[in-house]
């Protein structure tokens, strides 16, 4: 789970947060130490807590 872009279904890869930093809000890049990046169209993802709550609701589907 949370390993593929959700636009164009791409593997995402782990990005430094140097390389990200001018990419994300400011309060989230302080807040996040781990960033995953799509290659093909360049979108961002960090663990917040959408993470949390898909988690949550595929275990519901799954029960």
């Amino acid at each position: 789970m949370f390993t593929r872009c959700v636009l164009c279904n791409k593997i995402l890869s782990e990005v430094s947060r140097d390389k990200i930093k001018d990419k994300v809000p400011e309060y989230v890049f302080q807040a996040q130490d781990k960033f995953l990046r799509c290659d093909e169209c360049g979108r961002v993802y960090w663990q917040g807590t959408h993470w949390d709550n898909a988690a949550a609701t595929l275990q519901e589907i799954i029960q």
